[in-house]
């Protein structure tokens, strides 16, 4: 944060990151890339920098090296590293390079979307950004593991009872100065042991990516999102009307089966009503009421649901942390909460509940992303 008076600006210490120097204005101005390398190649605009052109390899070339120098004089003006070797930008300029082409094709699937924020979201894991590469590896493991055990489910198998408490390797709160620790990974409930645990909390700072993770790693293994946000009516009495039914994977079932039941005679007339169908229709509907509820049950199963700022409650959202416990504890899909502060009293510790912890990325991060989303953008 900033104010008019003070040169400096304030910034939060993180557990794994150790001592940090103090941050200058000067490090904003980093952040116009290529401000005086490229003005060749890039005109100003009532005192607005086009965006760059990289139409030809040489032009994307000469951008890419200087994201990857900006970048770096970031990192020297903030964390005080020495400047990066020639062979180290070279690296960068190549990963530059890599998420370039990826936000190209991700701009090209999404032509209609005007916003950059909905045509360059993140369509799988490995497109988010910051220092959360392990956390999300860790729920890609969840995903992967709800996968496995929706298909035991499916074959009327019983998958293994949730992992129990799920307590986080490292949930850390800048505000409260807190954090948990867990000596073993098997007790995560992310898929490391034998079993997976029934909701994960994912908590960090606004902005962070929580939720575009969530909908990234739900396209990336094929789940549809049933989102409940902090402007819905979330009192304990609804979101258990609610969902307490729809955290059951049979309740599909049990539609199909009651159809298939009683199917409707194919032809009309009194032949049909009083004569009855044939062998060869009644097993057709069968095969039709079967599949049918076999369809219906893996869309059902395929779903999860996302609690959106858990921690903001309203005076009219009584008992709407005690109904996440209930639907936690017994539901048959995944559950995912996200929270601003991993701090939560009112949930408890011994829940089917796995817990990581999103980082702000941040400036170089989100200066060369957005570099980068610019020249996809252009192209």
């Amino acid at each position: 944060r900033t104010d008019a008076t003070s040169t400096t600006v304030s910034f939060s210490t993180r557990v794994d990151d150790g001592e940090r120097r103090p941050m200058t204005t000067h490090a904003f101005e980093l952040v116009q890339l290529g401000r005086t390398a490229r003005e060749d190649v890039t005109a100003t605009r009532g005192g607005a920098v086009s965006r760059p052109s990289t139409s030809t390899e040489s032009e994307e070339d000469a951008y890419l090296a200087d994201v990857a120098v900006a970048a770096n004089r970031v990192d020297v003006e903030l964390d005080g590293v020495a400047m990066a070797t020639e062979s180290e930008l070279a690296r960068a300029r190549g990963e530059c390079r890599n998420a370039l082409l990826g936000l190209k094709e991700r701009g090209g699937q999404s032509q209609a979307a005007f916003q950059w924020v909905d045509r360059f979201k993140p369509t799988r894991g490995s497109d988010t950004i910051g220092q959360n590469a392990g956390v999300v590896e860790s729920l890609q493991n969840w995903f992967r593991a709800w996968q496995g055990r929706i298909a035991m489910q499916a074959k009327g198998k019983v998958p293994p009872s949730p992992s129990r408490p799920c307590i986080p390797r490292k949930v850390y709160d800048s505000d409260d100065e807190e954090f948990w620790h867990s000596d073993e990974e098997e007790d995560d409930g992310l898929g490391n042991g034998e079993s997976v645990a029934n909701g994960v909390l994912i908590s960090g700072p606004v902005g962070c990516g929580k939720t575009a993770t969530v909908y990234a790693l739900a396209k990336e293994f094929g789940f549809k999102v049933l989102e409940v946000n902090a402007l819905d009516r979330r009192s304990g009495q609804e979101v258990l009307g609610r969902f307490t039914e729809a955290t059951q994977s049979k309740r599909f079932g049990k539609k199909a089966k009651a159809g298939a039941e009683r199917p409707a005679p194919a032809n009309g007339g009194l032949k049909a009503f009083f004569g009855g169908a044939s062998d060869d229709e009644t097993k057709r509907k069968e095969a039709i009421a079967a599949k049918t509820k076999e369809d219906n049950e893996k869309a059902d199963a395929q779903s999860l649901i996302l609690f959106e700022e858990i921690d903001i409650q309203l005076a009219s959202e009584r008992g709407f942390m005690a109904a996440l416990s209930q639907l936690v504890e017994n539901t048959k899909r995944p559950i995912v909460f996200t929270s601003n502060t991993s701090i939560l009293p009112d949930l408890s510790m011994n829940l089917p509940l796995a817990r990581v912890r999103f980082d702000a990325p941040g400036i170089r991060e989100c200066a060369t992303y957005a570099a980068l989303v610019s020249a996809a953008a252009k192209s």
